[in-house]
C-alpha cells in the first residue's frame, strides 16, 4: 500500500502544481496579484532498513514577492497622492490669480489709470467720479479673490474630512484581513492564504495613497502595520483618525491618544501640508498685498483736505475692542506706535496742533481716545458696542488730520509787539518743531537787518535765517523753509522766541485708517471691504490735497501709489505680479515632482512584474510538466496495481 500512497502523493502534487498554474494564468491581469508557484518536499523514509522514500508533500503555495521592490512601490504610491493633492489646490488658486479683462490684475491696473487722471484734473467732478468706481473695482476684485480662496479653505477641509473616512473604513479592512490571515495560517489543513495576502497588499497601497506607511511594517509578517505619522497601528483592530478645529485649522488626532498628528504624505498628508505651507504662503502673500494697498490709499484720505476746511464731526467705519491693548487688537490693518497729530481751527481761523503719542504695546483704543477727548476744541468718544470712534469738534471750530503747518506759534515769548502768522504747505519729511530766535532788535520791514534764526527743536539743526528787516513788506508772506512762509509785523528784541509745529505725517499709526476715520474704504476683513457709503454717495469727498484744492497734493500721492514700493522693493504691481508667479511657480514644481515619482513608479512597476507578475508562457511550460507529472504518476499506479492483480491471481 506504501507503493500506492507514493503515487497518490504525486497525484496531489501534480493536481496542486495544475490548479495553481491555472489560478496564476486566470490572474495574468489581476491588479495586486503576485505569481504563485508549489513548494515541493520529499516525505521522509519509513523506518527500517528500506532506505526508499515515501512520496512527495505539497509544502506550500508560496507567492513571489520582492519585498524592498514593494516598499518602494508603496512609499512612491504615498508621496505620488500627496503632489498630486496639493497640485489640484494649487491649479485652483493659479486659476484664482490669474491676469484676464476683469482680474485683480486690471482693476489694479485701472485704478492707477483713473488715480493718474483724478491727479492731472483734481477739481473735475468726473475723475473723482471715476476713480471712486475703479476703487469700488478694486475692492469687488479683492473679495472675489478672498471669496475664492476661502472656498478653496472650504473645499480642502471638506477632502480632509472625506480622506479621513477612507483612511479609517480601509484600515478596519485590513484589520479585518489580519484576523482571517490568522485563522488560515493557524489552520494546518487550509490553504496557504497567499489571495487574502494579496488584498491586503493592495489595501495597503490603498492606504498609503491616504497616509504614510512606516517601511519596517511592509516587512514579510510585520504586525502591527503603522501608519500616519506613527498615529494608526493595525494589527487585528485597527485606531482611527479624526480632525478637531482649533482657530480654525484642522488639528488630526487619532485613537490612540495622539494629537495634532502629523502625516507625512498621501492624499491626507498633500491637505494637510498644503493648508498650513506651501498655498497658504500665496494666500498669505495677497492678503498682505492687499491690505497694505488699501492701508496706504485709506491713509492718503485720511490725512487729506477735501477742500472743506476740515471736519465739524466724523465717525469711524471700523471698531476696535476698546480696552485691549493695540498691539494685540484684531484690526484689518497694523497700528504702530507714534503721533497721531490732530490740528483745530477755531471761529477765528487760528489753527493749532497738537500731537497724541499712542504706545501700541501699552495704550488701549479707551486710552488714546481719552487723549483726543482731551485737546481744546474736540470731544471724541467710543461706541462700547461696536468699538467705532467718533469725534466732534466744539461750536465755530472744525478739525482735520492733515498736518503741514500751524497758523499760529504754539508758544511765544516775545518782548516786542510782533505777532507772527505763518501759512503755506510744508513739504518736509519730518515731523518737528521749529524754534525761532531773534538776532536782531527792531521793527519788521524798518530795522536793518532783523533777522530770526530757524532751528529743529528735536535735533537743534538749523533750518534757515529768515530777514524780515528793511526791504521787507510787514504783514506779507516771506518763505521760510520746505514751503512754510511766515508773515510778521511789529516790533522783535534780540533774544525774542517763539515756537511752530509742522507736521509731514500726521498719522505715523496708521490708527485712522484702522479706525475707518474719514477713509475711502469701510470692512473689518478683506472679504468685505467696500469704498466708505459717503465717498460712493459724494466723490467730493476725496481728498485732493492738504493745504487747499488748489495744489492737488493728495491727489498727486493717489497717482504715486503706483510707482510708491508697497511691499519690500516692489510696486502694487509687481508684487502682485510676483505672487501670480509664485502660484504659478508652485504648480510647475510640483507637476515635475509628479512626473519623476511616475517614470520611478513605471521603473518599480516593471521590477515588480518580473518577480510577481505572470507570464501566460511560462506558465503553459509548467502545465506542461505537471501534466507530465500526472501521467507519468498514473502509469506508476497502473503498473502497481497490474503487478497486485498479479499476485492475486497467482496465491488463488
Amino acid at each position: 500500500m506504501s507503493h500506492i500512497n507514493i503515487g497518490i502523493s504525486a497525484f496531489r502534487a501534480a493536481q496542486t502544481g495544475l490548479t495553481t498554474t491555472a489560478s496564476n494564468i486566470a490572474n495574468a491581469g489581476t491588479d495586486g496579484y503576485s505569481r504563485q508557484r508549489v513548494e515541493l518536499a520529499a516525505k521522509a523514509p519509513l523506518s527500517g532498513n528500506t532506505p526508499a522514500g515515501t512520496g512527495v508533500d505539497v509544502a506550500a503555495v508560496s507567492r513571489f514577492r520582492d519585498a524592498a521592490v514593494e516598499s518602494s512601490i508603496t512609499a512612491g504610491v504615498s508621496g505620488k497622492a500627496a503632489s498630486e493633492a496639493k497640485l489640484a489646490t494649487m491649479r485652483r488658486i493659479e486659476a484664482i490669480l490669474a491676469p484676464s479683462d476683469y482680474s485683480i490684475h486690471a482693476s489694479v491696473t485701472e485704478f492707477f489709470n483713473r488715480a493718474e487722471q483724478f491727479a492731472s484734473s483734481p477739481s473735475h467732478t468726473a475723475g473723482r467720479q471715476e476713480l471712486v468706481s475703479s476703487a469700488a473695482e478694486l475692492t469687488a476684485a479683492i473679495r472675489k479673490v478672498q471669496t475664492g480662496f476661502a472656498k478653496v479653505k472650504q473645499d480642502l477641509a471638506q477632502e480632509i474630512e472625506t480622506s479621513l473616512d477612507r483612511v479609517n473604513k480601509i484600515s478596519s479592512q485590513i484589520a479585518e484581513l489580519n484576523r482571517s490571515i490568522r485563522v488560515a495560517q493557524a489552520n494546518t489543513q487550509s490553504p496557504s492564504p497567499n489571495n487574502l495576502l494579496d488584498t491586503r497588499d493592495k489595501l495597503i497601497n490603498e492606504l498609503a495613497s491616504l497616509v504614510d506607511i512606516d517601511p519596517r511594517s511592509l516587512v514579510e509578517g510585520a504586525d502591527p502595520i503603522v501608519a500616519a505619522g506613527d498615529s494608526i497601528y493595525i494589527g487585528d483592530t485597527s485606531s482611527t483618525l479624526s480632525v478637531e478645529y482649533s482657530n480654525g485649522q484642522p488639528v488630526l488626532v487619532s485613537s490612540s491618544g495622539n494629537r495634532g498628528v502629523d502625516v507625512r504624505s498621501g492624499t491626507l498628508g498633500g491637505l494637510m501640508d498644503t493648508w498650513y505651507s506651501t498655498d497658504l504662503e500665496v494666500m498669505s502673500q495677497f492678503e498682505k498685498w492687499s491690505v497694505a494697498l488699501l492701508r496706504e490709499i485709506d491713509m492718503i484720505q485720511a490725512t487729506g483736505n477735501a477742500g472743506n476746511g476740515g471736519f465739524e464731526s466724523l465717525s469711524g467705519h471700523r471698531g476696535i475692542a476698546p480696552n485691549e491693548v493695540l498691539l494685540r487688537a484684531d484690526t484689518i490693518y497694523p497700528v504702530n506706535s507714534g503721533d497721531l497729530t490732530v490740528s483745530v481751527t477755531d471761529g477765528a481761523g487760528a489753527r493749532i496742533s497738537h500731537s497724541v503719542s499712542v504706545d501700541v504695546e501699552t495704550d488701549s483704543l479707551t486710552d488714546v481716545v481719552a487723549r483726543l477727548d482731551a485737546v481744546t476744541g474736540i470731544s471724541a468718544g467710543i461706541d462700547p458696542a461696536s468699538g467705532y470712534v467718533s469725534i466732534r469738534a466744539d461750536a465755530g471750530s472744525r478739525f482735520d488730520f492733515v498736518g503741514g503747518v500751524d497758523s499760529l506759534p504754539r508758544t511765544a515769548a516775545i518782548a516786542g509787539t510782533a505777532q507772527p502768522v505763518f501759512s503755506g504747505n510744508y513739504t518736509g519729511v519730518s515731523n518737528d518743531t521749529w524754534q525761532f530766535e531773534a538776532l536782531d532788535s527792531g521793527a519788521a520791514g524798518i530795522a536793518e537787518p532783523l533777522r530770526l534764526r530757524v532751528t529743529e527743536a528735536s535735533t537743534g539743526q538749523i533750518v534757515g535765517v529768515v530777514d524780515v528787516g528793511l526791504g521787507y513788506g510787514p504783514n506779507q508772506p516771506i518763505a521760510v523753509a520746505d514751503g512754510v512762509s511766515m508773515a510778521l509785523a511789529g516790533t522783535l528784541q534780540a533774544g525774542d522766541t517763539f515756537e511752530v509745529q509742522v507736521t509731514s505725517q500726521p498719522d505715523e499709526t496708521g490708527l485712522l485708517a484702522a479706525l475707518g476715520l474719514g477713509t475711502v474704504f469701510t470692512g473689518d476683513t478683506l472679504s468685505e471691504v467696500a469704498v466708505a457709503p459717503e465717498v460712493a454717495a459724494n466723490p467730493q469727498t476725496l481728498a485732493v490735497s492738504r493745504s487747499g484744492p488748489a495744489t492737488g497734493s493728495q491727489a498727486l500721492q493717489f497717482s504715486d501709489l503706483r510707482s510708491f514700493e508697497v511691499l519690500g522693493s516692489e510696486t502694487a504691481e509687481e508684487h502682485l505680479a510676483s505672487i501670480t508667479a509664485l502660484s504659478g511657480s508652485f504648480v510647475a514644481a510640483v507637476e515635475r515632482d509628479i512626473g519623476h515619482r511616475e517614470t520611478q513608479l513605471d521603473h518599480l512597476q516593471g521590477l515588480r512584474d518580473a518577480v510577481s507578475g505572470v507570464d501566460p508562457n511560462e506558465e503553459l511550460l509548467l502545465m506542461l510538466e505537471y501534466q507530465r507529472a500526472f501521467q507519468a504518476a498514473s502509469r506508476f499506479v497502473t503498473a502497481i496495481d497490474d503487478t497486485i492483480d498479479d499476485l492475486l491471481n497467482l496465491i488463488r
